[in-house]
C-alpha cells in the first residue's frame, strides 16, 4: 500500500513530498527486512545483500531530492 500510494502521488505530481516520504518509509522497511547482511555467513551473499542495501540508500537519496523540488 505504501509503495503504490507513494508511486501514484509521485506520478500524478500531487503531494510530491508525501509520496516521496511514503516511498522512503517503504524502502527503509524493505531494506531492514530483506537485506540483513550481518546475519549471512556466506561472504558472497553477504556482499550482494550489502550492495543491494547501498543501492537502496542511493534510491532514498534520489527520493529526498525529488521531495525537495518546489
Amino acid at each position: 500500500v505504501l509503495q503504490y500510494t507513494g508511486a501514484l502521488l509521485l506520478a500524478s505530481d500531487l503531494y510530491r513530498g508525501v509520496g516521496a516520504a511514503l516511498l522512503i518509509v517503504f524502502t527503509v522497511l524493505a531494506s531492514a527486512i530483506f537485506h540483513r547482511w550481518w546475519s549471512i555467513p556466506d561472504p558472497l551473499l553477504r556482499h550482494l545483500h550489502l550492495s543491494n542495501l547501498i543501492v537502496n540508500c542511493g534510491i532514498i537519496g534520489g527520493l529526498l531530492l525529488v521531495a525537495s523540488i518546489p
